[in-house]
């Protein structure tokens, strides 16, 4: 009697999802290659898919026997290779499994195994076995990792199964394998695998990815890619395809000043008021101690007119005086920046007080004194 071998190679290209398993695996056979003079032990065409919920097996027979046993019974076994070829790292290997005699009796010393190569130590490690009482369907899970890939992004996995062909009427030995399901890493846990994830890292459920970059807004420290990072930029989902700079950016917030920015150099006061809209950066407009006059430029460096009547700073003898008005003859008789009805005492400037000046609107340019202005009038 001849002890009956054979050795398949079968080749699997699988999809991955993430979260559940899948479905259509489409299984082709690529090779086998019988080690002994006998074919009585066989492996089963894998050209089905595997849908998940009508399954086809793949089946490797240990048959031990040529005729009606125990006479012409002798021992065999048989191992058949899978090569799952992967698009991306799984984290999970799962799939189905069966062994079984047709025959009335568990042959004696049968055993049925499935092992996973490792690639790093270059070794097979054993997943499941089962032997003596075979049972029914066993559904098995495994989880992967970066030993379990190869260079080729290839799993393989190993069935091997044994017939002692001693017990009577239990000539074959059939190990059955179905559903290869790999499940996708999905590191962060949004339902994305890793390899298709924007963000593997970071959960980013919608996978937004604002200016396109490939790198999710969940995990992109610059969603509009314009050089300023989010926890800086006022515009953090703005304008794309431009990048700040002093020119195009005045206050470096990250909002575009001629599209998106309505506060220019950020000092609370809106463009179409600010009178130095692109004047000095991050201050409060308004605040009498810096902007007298609220017309957004800063008093002690841009402004040189800090009220706002016309008359600049060095020329003004009211600085900073009332505002909302505009120095004039009829307001400001002597034009000294200071406004006749109210805060000039003296409107022509002649140095007699409008009290006691009997033209108190009179002639500019003198000042009242014994030769010019006998009575002081």
């Amino acid at each position: 009697m001849e002890t009956r071998h054979i050795f398949a190679a079968v080749a699997i290209t699988v999809l991955l999802l993430p979260g559940s398993a899948l479905g259509g695996v489409s299984l082709s056979k690529s090779g086998s290659t019988q080690e002994s003079k006998s074919s009585l032990s066989y492996s089963t065409s894998l050209s089905s898919s595997y849908d998940g919920l009508n399954s086809t097996e793949s089946t490797i027979n240990s048959k031990a026997c040529s005729s009606t046993p125990p006479g012409g019974c002798t021992p065999a076994w048989i191992t058949v290779d899978y090569t799952l070829t992967v698009s991306d790292s799984p984290s999970q290997l799962e799939f189905e499994w069966h062994l079984y005699s047709i025959d009335t009796f568990t042959p004696i010393g049968s055993k049925g195994e499935i092992k996973i190569y490792d690639h790093t130590y270059s070794r097979w490690d054993l997943v499941t076995s089962k032997s003596g009482s075979l049972g029914g369907w066993t559904l098995v899970q495994y989880p992967l990792n970066s030993d379990h890939i190869g260079s080729n992004n290839e799993i393989k996995i190993r069935t091997h199964s044994e017939n002692s062909g001693n017990a009577e009427n239990a000539d074959e030995l059939f190990l059955k394998i179905r559903d290869f399901w790999l499940y996708a890493a999905d590191t962060d846990g949004d339902g994305i695998a890793d390899g298709d994830d924007n963000c593997p890292s970071v959960q980013n459920f919608g996978q937004e990815d604002h200016n396109d970059d490939d790198e999710g807004d969940s995990c992109d420290d610059d969603d509009d890619g314009d050089g300023i990072i989010d926890g800086n930029d006022d515009c953090q989902l703005g304008v794309k395809g431009w990048t700040s700079n002093s020119q195009n950016d005045h206050d470096g917030d990250g909002c575009k000043d001629s599209s998106e920015d309505d506060d220019d150099d950020n000092d609370g006061l809106i463009d179409g008021l600010d009178t130095c809209d692109t004047g000095m950066t991050n201050w409060v407009a308004g605040d009498a101690s810096y902007d007298h006059d609220g017309d957004g430029c800063h008093d002690s460096t841009e402004d040189n007119d800090d009220d706002n009547d016309g008359v600049v700073d060095v020329n003004d003898d009211c600085t900073p005086g009332e505002k909302d008005w505009s120095s004039k003859s009829g307001t400001d008789h002597d034009n000294d920046g200071c406004q006749d009805g109210g805060e000039d005492l003296d409107d022509d400037n002649d140095g007699v007080t409008d009290t006691s000046d009997d033209c108190a609107t009179g002639n500019l340019g003198w000042a009242s004194g014994s030769t010019t202005d006998h009575d002081t009038d």
